[in-house]
């Protein structure tokens, strides 16, 4: 359907068929750019983490080409340097924080950003306390970085020496910001059905907007998922996840949408079973 002008002059994204295409879109350039550019380069094992590591990267830089590569990496998942020092309810509630107390906030580093507000949402929302996704995700980049630093005059040479455990930093970091993505998809799956469930019930129906915006942000970063050489769900099961979801939702009760949501729930499964998810949580 063609994109409406709303009364109050906003532009109304959502199609007839209940694609909300500023949600799909958004949710899915967050993993076909920022999850794959970090996952696919500059910490990918075989390529950006083959970077030199002897001499600054251009004249009058201070660090060098590897620690450059990790840098970017780390700026892709979007965390504020206070992440960890912060419970995930603190930063739930608010995305900026003024560590230097100076009344301004520096997006470089007091400001968190994309996938990393993700991450710290699944962990403030999981039902059991052992969720730990931001800070699993974080202590990587950390210690990588460390790692590097430590090794400063030493170039890396695939599977040998510090690359080695650099590659397992790396992993752990891009597994973790795996796991909350996914952890999102189920959180979609979870609202998407909860809308079409109202529509039956003694309830206020749930609108189409929210419909075609819960299953647009759980395709979205459904196929985002696709996007890391390391992932932890196989091709085969995540191409059945998305045959399962099919390409737009079913916006109404009845028999179609009961035989939708049993579809969902199967995705839903797969999920759980390749990320290792608590029935709890899930």
């Amino acid at each position: 359907g063609e994109l409406a002008i709303q009364s109050n002059g906003a532009v109304d994204f959502v199609s007839d068929e209940g694609l909300d295409y500023q949600q799909l879109i958004q949710k899915f350039l967050l993993g076909a750019v920022t999850y794959s550019q970090a996952a696919e380069d500059y910490m990918k094992a075989s390529k950006g983490l083959l970077e030199q590591n002897s001499e600054e990267d251009g004249a009058g830089k201070s660090y060098t080409s590897l620690e450059h590569q990790w840098d970017e990496g780390f700026g892709y998942f979007g965390a504020q340097r206070d992440y960890n020092l912060r419970t995930d309810a603190e930063v739930k509630a608010a995305y900026e924080f003024d560590t230097d107390e100076n009344d301004l906030i520096d997006l470089y580093s007091e400001y968190t950003f994309g996938l990393a507000q993700n991450a710290n949402k699944r962990d403030a929302g999981a039902q059991e306390g052992n969720v730990n996704f931001s800070k699993n995700a974080m202590d990587a980049f950390l210690n990588g970085r460390q790692l590097i630093q430590d090794n400063f005059g030493t170039d890396p040479v695939q599977g040998e020496g510090y690359h080695k455990y650099l590659a397992q930093y790396a992993e752990t970091a891009l597994n973790n910001w795996e796991n909350a993505i996914a952890a999102t998809v189920i959180h979609y799956i979870n609202d998407y059905t909860a809308d079409i469930n109202s529509l039956s019930s003694a309830e206020e129906d749930a609108s189409f907007a929210d419909i075609a915006k819960h299953w647009s942000e759980m395709k979205g970063f459904a196929l985002s998922l696709q996007f890391s050489p390391v992932a932890q769900i196989s091709v085969v099961d995540l191409t059945t996840v998305h045959t399962l979801m099919g390409e737009a939702p079913v916006t109404t009760a009845g028999e179609a949408a009961d035989a939708y949501l049993a579809d969902l729930a199967e995705a839903r499964d797969i999920l759980q079973a390749a990320y290792g998810f608590s029935e709890n949580n899930v």
